[in-house]
């Protein structure tokens, strides 16, 4: 079981990363080293045996050298989320394993502005420093000295982790019997099935980005708003009629939505969308007390996480926020994947193409479009109902401009007959489905090549004048989607 991790890049500090591999394996043992390209076998998956070598390191290494902060094709590392190196050293942080930096080749230690926010913990860390002079020895065993510490101290933590574990099932154990006989259970949900279908179906969903959105050049989020205009943004939200926010994530000010959608009385559902980001994940984790469910967007910037990993991050959030929580995938996904990986209700967006052909132009045509969506409704309860799962369609979008034939009456009209179609009794859907329009508002930051032509304009509250038989349109839409409870 390898105890050492060593992290290198290969244009960068591979001669210097070999030389302290085999020092190392002589002094603390051959099987106990772990470097990739000397100690993997041909044909085996990299990523794969990378998180499992990483699960039992005990200290790792990070061999930096003067060109590290960037990959061989010269990307720098902040542009590259994919790139290995960043997502070893983002593992190792997440995963709290002592990490000891090595400066090679007259390397300086990075600075937090250098690196991405994942690993920007690594500027903390306090590196040793090589050189080729005669002090290269001292150097060695100083390494050697450090790392035999840190193993040493990792294993008296986890022994002490096992000790309290053992005393943690005693205790556990006597609680069950406990709960036994008074006949209670102490392992009920946050969430019971009724108070799920509740939440879901009961409360008037809406999809909620602030219109101050910015996206940079490399097409990250830029959130330059206010807590005092979102603020804003929620009391028109509850004006409208609305009763829940669906957050598009939980970065930067977004985090601070739900504790003000909950000083107007509103649900919230908290999103993520970066569920490789140690620090997002954490960032909604800390709301739980403001919210009452979670999702995930599996598309997107996830799109290069596997399934896998993204169910265990659904996995943490359930266990240490104690609320329910989705996968949101493209509707062609559920295909191919177990429903029951996916969260505790199936949350599909699908996107209209506005076309009756795809070599034809778009163009508004509501019969069309509701009867396409009632396929997408068909597919899904078909799905759900051997699971008993919940049906809630995500962040569906209608515009009201941006194409020929788009009027506020023909928005209104397809929300109203979607959500009339939704729970038909006549089509048998037998499972009750919810729809979250998108959005609550206008979206101008989408106003570039990224994104078709009307995307900008399906913004269900108005926040300047309109027209009287405009205005009274985008009301009847919002009656439809957030019906009185009376």
């Amino acid at each position: 079981m390898p105890a050492v991790f060593i992290s290198y890049r290969s244009h960068d500090s591979a001669d210097i990363a070999a030389h302290i591999a085999s020092e190392l394996k002589n002094a603390i043992g051959k099987d106990r080293v772990f470097l990739a390209s000397y100690d993997m076998a041909a044909g085996t998956p990299f990523p794969e045996i990378l998180d499992a070598r990483l699960a039992e390191a005990a200290v790792f290494i990070a061999v930096i050298g003067r060109a590290w902060l960037t990959d061989t094709d010269c990307k720098l590392l902040s542009a590259n989320p994919g790139d290995f190196v960043r997502k070893e050293v983002a593992a190792a942080i997440a995963m709290d394993v002592p990490l000891i930096p090595v400066l090679v080749h007259g390397a300086t230690m990075p600075t937090r502005n250098e690196l991405p926010e994942d690993i920007a913990k690594l500027a903390d860390f306090h590196g040793l420093r090589f050189t080729s002079d005669a002090d290269h020895e001292v150097q060695l065993q100083r390494l050697i000295t450090v790392t035999r510490k840190a193993i040493r101290g990792t294993q008296r933590v986890t022994a002490r982790r096992r000790s309290g574990t053992t005393r943690l099932w005693i205790a556990l154990t006597a609680l069950l019997f406990l709960a036994i006989w008074r006949d209670t259970n102490i392992w009920a949900p946050y969430f019971g099935p009724g108070d799920l279908r509740s939440a879901l179906h009961e409360t008037a969903w809406v999809f909620y980005e602030p219109m101050g959105k910015y996206l940079d050049h490399k097409g990250n989020a830029l959130y330059l708003v206010s807590a005092r205009r979102i603020k804003e943004d929620i009391e028109l939200i509850k004006q409208a009629g609305f009763t829940g926010v669906v957050t598009a994530s939980s970065d930067g000010v977004m985090k601070e939505v739900p504790r003000i959608a909950k000083q107007y009385g509103l649900k919230v559902m908290m999103g993520i969308w970066n569920a490789g980001s140690h620090d997002e994940v954490y960032r909604a984790i800390r709301q739980q007390q403001y919210v009452d469910a979670y999702w995930i967007e599996a598309d997107e910037v996830n799109a290069t996480i596997s399934r896998r990993a993204l169910t265990n991050v659904l996995k943490r959030i359930r266990r240490r926020a104690r609320h329910p929580a989705a996968l949101s995938l493209a509707i062609d996904d559920y295909e191919e994947i177990d429903p029951n990986g996916t969260g505790d209700w199936l949350f599909p967006h699908a996107t209209l193409t506005l076309r009756n052909r795809p070599e034809n132009a778009p163009i508004i045509n509501v019969d069309r479009d509701v009867d396409t969506f009632q396929k997408y409704i068909s597919s899904m309860v078909e799905l759900a109902r051997p699971f008993e799962k919940e049906v809630v369609f995500n962040k569906v979008a209608y515009p009201y401009a941006g194409v020929k034939g788009a009027s506020r009456e023909q928005q209104s009209d397809f929300f109203c007959r979607l959500a009339a179609r939704a729970n038909d009794p006549q089509r048998s859907n037998r499972i009750k489905v919810s729809i979250i329009a998108n959005g609550a508002f206008d979206a101008p930051w989408k106003q570039n090549k990224r994104f078709f032509p009307w995307d900008p304009f399906t913004g269900l509250i108005s926040v300047r004048p309109l027209p009287p038989q405009n205005s009274a349109a985008g009301a009847a839409a919002i009656r439809c989607l957030a019906p009185s409870n009376e």
